[in-house]
Protein backbone atom coordinates (compact mmCIF):
# COMPACT_ATOMS: atom_id res chain seq x y z
CA UNK A 1 0.00 0.00 0.00
CA UNK A 2 1.28 3.52 -1.10
CA UNK A 3 0.83 6.24 1.79
CA UNK A 4 -2.86 6.69 0.98
CA UNK A 5 -3.59 3.45 2.21
CA UNK A 6 -4.77 2.40 -1.78
CA UNK A 7 -4.39 -1.51 -2.44
CA UNK A 8 -1.00 -1.23 -4.83
CA UNK A 9 -0.01 -5.30 -4.53
CA UNK A 10 -1.77 -8.46 -3.89
CA UNK A 11 -0.25 -11.86 -3.53
CA UNK A 12 -1.46 -15.42 -3.76
CA UNK A 13 0.36 -17.96 -2.35
CA UNK A 14 0.05 -21.75 -0.75
CA UNK A 15 2.58 -23.62 1.32
CA UNK A 16 2.36 -26.72 -1.26
CA UNK A 17 3.87 -26.07 -4.64
CA UNK A 18 3.82 -24.53 -7.08
CA UNK A 19 3.68 -21.61 -4.05
CA UNK A 20 2.52 -18.50 -6.48
CA UNK A 21 -1.08 -19.15 -7.44
CA UNK A 22 -1.45 -14.61 -8.11
CA UNK A 23 0.58 -11.66 -8.20
CA UNK A 24 -1.83 -8.33 -8.19
CA UNK A 25 -0.51 -5.39 -9.32
CA UNK A 26 -2.49 -1.98 -9.20
CA UNK A 27 -1.47 1.71 -10.77
CA UNK A 28 -3.70 4.75 -9.91
CA UNK A 29 -3.90 8.08 -10.95
CA UNK A 30 -3.40 11.04 -8.59
CA UNK A 31 -7.01 10.91 -7.71
CA UNK A 32 -6.68 7.58 -7.08
CA UNK A 33 -8.85 5.92 -9.67
CA UNK A 34 -7.15 2.43 -11.05
CA UNK A 35 -5.42 2.93 -14.24
CA UNK A 36 -4.03 -0.50 -14.76
CA UNK A 37 -4.44 -4.29 -13.01
CA UNK A 38 -2.12 -6.59 -13.97
CA UNK A 39 -2.04 -10.37 -13.13
CA UNK A 40 0.63 -12.88 -13.03
CA UNK A 41 -0.54 -16.25 -12.55
CA UNK A 42 1.32 -19.52 -11.23
CA UNK A 43 5.27 -19.65 -11.83
CA UNK A 44 7.96 -20.58 -13.46
CA UNK A 45 7.24 -21.87 -17.09
CA UNK A 46 3.67 -22.25 -16.05
CA UNK A 47 3.30 -18.17 -15.63
CA UNK A 48 1.11 -16.07 -17.73
CA UNK A 49 0.46 -12.02 -17.44
CA UNK A 50 -3.16 -10.87 -18.07
CA UNK A 51 -2.81 -7.21 -18.09
CA UNK A 52 -6.08 -4.64 -18.46
CA UNK A 53 -6.17 -0.95 -18.75
CA UNK A 54 -8.75 1.69 -17.51
CA UNK A 55 -9.92 5.28 -17.95
CA UNK A 56 -12.35 7.48 -15.94
CA UNK A 57 -13.73 10.60 -16.60
CA UNK A 58 -13.83 13.29 -13.91
CA UNK A 59 -16.71 12.24 -11.92
CA UNK A 60 -14.57 8.95 -11.69
CA UNK A 61 -16.97 6.88 -13.78
CA UNK A 62 -15.33 4.55 -15.95
CA UNK A 63 -15.56 5.43 -19.84
CA UNK A 64 -13.19 2.82 -21.28
CA UNK A 65 -11.02 -0.36 -20.66
CA UNK A 66 -8.23 -2.06 -22.79
CA UNK A 67 -6.81 -5.88 -22.50
CA UNK A 68 -3.66 -6.70 -24.06
CA UNK A 69 0.35 -6.29 -23.76
CA UNK A 70 0.32 -2.36 -23.10
CA UNK A 71 -2.41 0.40 -23.92
CA UNK A 72 -1.31 0.29 -27.48
CA UNK A 73 -1.65 -3.03 -27.95
CA UNK A 74 -4.86 -3.46 -26.35
CA UNK A 75 -8.17 -4.09 -27.97
CA UNK A 76 -9.45 -0.95 -29.84
CA UNK A 77 -12.32 1.59 -28.42
CA UNK A 78 -15.32 -0.31 -30.26
CA UNK A 79 -14.93 -3.43 -27.74
CA UNK A 80 -16.65 -2.61 -24.49
CA UNK A 81 -15.59 -4.13 -21.07
CA UNK A 82 -19.40 -3.91 -19.28
CA UNK A 83 -20.60 -7.89 -18.24
CA UNK A 84 -18.25 -11.01 -18.02
CA UNK A 85 -17.74 -11.26 -21.92
CA UNK A 86 -16.38 -8.42 -24.64
CA UNK A 87 -19.45 -7.01 -26.10
CA UNK A 88 -18.45 -4.89 -29.01
CA UNK A 89 -19.93 -1.37 -29.40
Amino acid sequence: MEHTGDLTRQVTDRTTGPQRLDDVRYTRDDAGNITSQTTTSGQDAEQTTDRQYYATDALRRLTDCRFGGNEKQCLPRSWSCQGPELERK
